[in-house]
């Protein structure tokens, strides 16, 4: 069986890990010290970024991005992401405008601009790295938020080890969010990071993390904050992960050059890579097929392949929860085709190339 997910760690992973958990009983700080902070350190470092903040996850990040903007009014966001995305507009106390994506599933330029004739209260535009791809207007897009003098944030997480132009993805906005979910290109099991290019941003979303803590004395609280710092495991995982994520985000480019290979010329299939001038950490390999995905999905069944969820079957104007948010009669034309057409086969470390090349010769027998 080619699973959809199988991680794997080595002895001397393990080993290491467990010589710093007993320095986490000596140290006798669970939460927020040494190895969380090491994280930040050495994470900040990887994307030459200044500083980053860690906190218990993805969302919590993203969430505490926007506070620690000090937003208002409204914020631009594609369909086609995950549920959270929106969620942590929503929590920020910020109204989510929620627009069209193009036909590769990303935020669409010209969907941007229509929402910001409609809407004079953007504060913001976020942009998703969806599966680890750029944007292929990435470039105009911060142009026209510097332009209108609204922020970028970039959910950056699908976005580890991709870059743009040489800029690692997280370092490009006013600020980013990272996931480091356990099927994410690194993990801590639960866990995410606060990138931002500004200082006070940084500090502001340290003391959000910790229930909004006064900057002139921690024992006073003068703004609505959360308990969102990561645990010393999580953060010591973290510093063990980011050793190997180099290695393991080349594997996963590896992983995509034999499916763009194997399955060039298939009709009808269109398997997606980065753009010019950027890379992506692949996270997901998105490709787009002309044929009914319950075929592949049952091609799959008899070879005994897991399919991955997709991003997204469900974009946002599909989910109840969001119901109250999005105008009915609003159309999503680009964002619906995506979701119904695309699919995500297994691209993790740990698959093997002839377990590729099975997936490869599945999709050529259903595509013929």
């Amino acid at each position: 069986m080619v699973r959809i997910f199988d991680l794997q760690y080595t002895e001397e992973f393990a080993a290491d890990f467990t010589h710093g958990c007993a320095q986490i009983w000596r140290d006798g700080y669970l939460t927020n010290h040494r190895f969380v902070s090491e994280f930040e350190r050495d994470f900040a470092r990887s994307i030459s970024a200044q500083t980053a903040v860690a906190v218990t996850n993805g969302s919590a990040a993203l969430e505490i991005a926007l506070r620690a903007l000090e937003l208002s009014g409204s914020v631009i966001l594609p369909t086609n992401t995950f549920v959270a995305t929106a969620q942590a507009v929503l929590r920020a106390g910020l109204t989510p405008l929620v627009v069209d994506t193009d036909d590769e599933g990303q935020l669409s330029l010209e969907s941007v601009k229509a929402a910001l004739a409609e809407c004079d209260n953007a504060s913001a535009v976020i942009v998703v790295s969806l599966g680890g791809l750029v944007p292929r207007g990435m470039g105009d897009l911060l142009g026209l938020c510097e332009s209108k003098g609204i922020k970028l944030i970039e959910d950056a997480a699908h976005g580890h080890g991709s870059s743009w132009h040489g800029r690692a993805i997280g370092t490009l906005g006013d600020a980013s969010a990272f996931s480091f979910h356990q099927t994410k290109t690194m993990t801590t099991g639960e866990g995410g990071m606060v990138i931002a290019k500004n200082q006070a941003v940084i500090e502001r979303a340290k003391r959000l993390r910790c229930h909004g803590h006064s900057a002139a004395d921690s024992r006073i609280y003068d703004s609505m904050g959360f308990n969102y710092k990561m645990s010393e495991f999580c953060g010591l995982l973290g510093v063990l992960e980011l050793k190997r994520s180099v290695e393991r985000i080349l594997r996963r480019r590896e992983i995509h050059a034999q499916y763009l290979n194997e399955l060039k010329g298939v009709e009808g299939l269109n398997v997606l890579s980065a753009a010019p001038g950027t890379e992506s950490g692949y996270y997901k390999q998105i490709m787009i097929s002309e044929i009914p995905r319950q075929k592949i999905e049952d091609a799959f069944k008899v070879k005994g392949i897991q399919m991955t969820n997709g991003v997204y079957y469900f974009p946002l104007h599909r989910q109840p929860v969001m119901a109250n948010h999005i105008d009915p009669a609003k159309k999503f034309v680009n964002s619906d085709y995506f979701a119904d057409h695309h699919f995500c086969p297994p691209c993790y470390p740990e698959m093997t190339d002839d377990q590729v090349a099975l997936i490869c010769a599945t999709l050529r027998k259903a595509h013929s």
